[in-house]
């Protein structure tokens, strides 16, 4: 020892307890020793021990920061420096550097340096006192007890996982702190009372970030086991956090339950969260009775699961916490039939109802996620939430593909394979109209779900048409949805402030009401030319006349829904119609899929294979 140089690192007292840290070339070795004096004279215990290699990796900042935390009764006029030798530390700056050293030593320490030292640097000193003390007791040794959970707390302080949970450039990240909300003399007070896990980020961190952390920790500690069940249970992870970092949550949890073979239980109300847990994982719970969705549960197909992965957004996740479902293939539908229930008396928010829009594509896949696979072997836990698919029969009039423009009026009709609308007369007779649409009841129906067909065409024309009562139509909402489809048209200049034709601006002619007065008388002449022809009646010549702005002069379904809505909603306010008088207005399969999915009980259960009963 004698012929080490010596240096001192700060003020030393040469006569009492001291650190002694041995830098020694020859065989590439750092040593820290504490040396404590006795009646016997100085007994020296090895705290440490790294490599030069270790020690040169974090040297330059250690030193800057055990420099920049010393006290004026602690340090030399010059600038304390650790050399190669033997450097006298006293006993703070010591317990302070053992920290780090201590850390250092432990497996895997030699990837993480940059965490460890971050870490420590964020330490308070007092800090770095209290967990020398656990560190650095009787008994403690590499890989178990304090030094390993030091090294984790340093390593990680939850960032590997945290940062999962972030959103791209949020800069949150942990701190291991003790008592971090009080000043310096408070801690002191709690170093031997808690070790507290606290966050470092601009501005003020609110619960639904602590949670994160909290979070993060367990899936720390749980990876670490290697024996039993690693189970993490999490109620309602959505708490407090912005949408946007729910859903990175969540896929950051599916993704290290994966990697480190934890099993994570989540329970949630968000459809937020659901829309991105993988389907085969999710679990329904209805009726005090859980319903896996996976595949041996479901009559979802390896395909249904596929499309479902990629198309079952935040919007369609609804459906899993509705007391009832309606399936619809269009923005019309979606936009009008809440309209309609609530007018009916079955507001769909009173009754729980979630309503889905599937533009058009997969109705049927996602009225399989309620369809048991094994279903007759569970009667008494029966999935019965109601739900409702919506669907066209899409078998137009006779007279209608002339009036809308798919051909020209006497002349032949493109062979059947060669187009891609039908229309009654391709067919042989009403009867063989009944059974395909009974089939297309049959294919999408089985135990809580049911499908409902349009009466005739599609929504618009069969708002049009209305209920058929002892074989003849009621006329329905033709006027009401002729005069939608004119405010429609004109949506622009109807929100425009000012009309400009060629290089003429003017003030606005057109209004709400000029357009509906001018509907109006439009709606008159239509129904003078609508007689009767040998093709259709006058209701279906009518209908397609109405339906032919949607499909010839495209006119948005979606905006004429908006208005309709407005218009009927407008019209109960004022009692020119009332719940009744509305339902004897409407095709029959709308007002029953409204009272299916609002009652539940109001039309009876149906399997696959059963009679419809309509």
């Amino acid at each position: 020892m004698s012929t080490q140089p010596i240096h001192d690192f700060g003020l030393v007292d040469e006569q009492g307890d001291a650190f002694e840290f041995i830098i020694n070339v020859d065989d590439g070795s750092c040593r820290l020793v504490a040396v404590l004096q006795t009646e016997r004279g100085p007994r020296r215990t090895e705290v440490a021990a790294v490599s030069i290699k270790q020690w040169n990796a974090v040297a330059v900042a250690a030193v800057r920061e055990l420099a920049a935390e010393m006290g004026e009764t602690e340090r030399e006029k010059r600038s304390p420096s650790i050399r190669p030798g033997l450097n006298r530390i006293s006993p703070l700056v010591g317990r302070e550097l053992g920290v780090l050293l201590i850390s250092l030593m432990e497996d895997g320490a030699a990837e993480r340096v940059d965490a460890l030292l971050h870490a420590w640097r964020e330490l308070a000193r007092e800090e770095r006192w209290w967990l020398y003390s656990k560190a650095a007791a009787p008994g403690q040794r590499v890989g178990v007890g304090w030094r390993k959970a030091l090294f984790h707390a340093l390593s990680e302080t939850s960032d590997k996982h945290l940062k999962r949970f972030n959103l791209k450039g949020d800069d949150v990240q942990s701190r291991i702190r003790v008592g971090a909300n009080s000043n310096s003399d408070a801690r002191l007070r709690q170093l031997l009372e808690k070790l507290d896990l606290s966050l470092r980020v601009e501005g003020k961190s609110g619960l639904g970030t602590k949670n994160t952390l909290f979070m993060a920790c367990e899936l720390i500690l749980l990876a670490q086991e290697s024996e039993g069940c690693k189970l993490l249970l999490i109620e309602e992870p959505e708490a407090h956090l912005h949408p946007q970092k729910q859903l990175r949550v969540m896929k950051a949890l599916q993704a290290l339950a994966t990697e480190d073979g934890i099993q994570i239980i989540v329970t949630t109300h968000s459809p937020n969260l659901a829309s991105v847990i993988e389907l085969d994982n999710l679990v329904l719970l209805w009726k005090s009775h859980a319903f896996a969705l996976n595949k041996e549960s479901t009559k979802l197909s390896a395909s249904d699961y596929s499309f479902l992965q990629r198309f079952l957004d935040v919007t369609k996740a609804n459906l899993f916490f509705a007391r009832g479902v309606l399936i619809v293939e269009g923005d019309a539908e979606n936009i009008l039939l809440p309209t309609i229930a609530t007018i009916l008396e079955s507001d769909f928010t009173e009754n729980g109802v979630s309503i889905v829009n599937v533009g058009g594509v997969g109705l049927s896949r996602y009225a399989r996620i309620f369809m048991r696979r094994n279903s007759k072997q569970t009667e008494n836990k029966l999935l019965d939430i109601p739900v409702a698919c919506i669907t066209d029969m899409d078998v137009m009039p006779n007279c209608a593909p002339a009036i809308i423009g798919r051909t020209v009026k006497g002349n032949d009709w493109p062979a059947l394979g060669n187009r891609h609308w039908r229309a009654k007369r391709d067919f042989k007779d009403e009867a063989e109209i009944a059974a395909k649409r009974s089939e297309k009841i049959s294919k999408g129906s089985d135990e809580s779900v049911r499908t409902f067909v349009s009466d005739e065409w599609t929504l618009e024309y069969d708002l049009s048409l209305g209920r058929k009562i002892d074989g003849k139509f009621s006329g329905g909402l033709a006027e009401d949805v002729f005069i939608a489809a004119s405010l429609a048209e004109h949506d622009d200049a109807v929100h425009a402030e000012k009309i400009t034709t060629g290089a003429i601006t003017s003030e606005k002619a057109i209004t709400i009401e000029t357009i509906v007065e001018s509907a109006r008388a439009a709606f008159l002449e239509l129904r003078k030319i609508s007689a009767s022809d040998p093709a259709c009646i006058t209701e279906e010549v009518l209908a397609s006349l109405i339906y032919a702005k949607f499909a010839k002069d495209k006119v948005s379904k979606a905006i004429a829904a908006q208005y309709l809505a407005q218009r009927l909603l407008c019209k109960y306010k004022k009692k020119e119609i009332t719940a009744d008088s509305l339902r004897n207005m409407l095709p029959a399969y709308i007002t029953e899929a409204i009272d299916y999915v609002a009652g539940g009980n109001s039309i009876p259960l149906r399997r696959q294979g059963e009679p419809d009963g309509k």
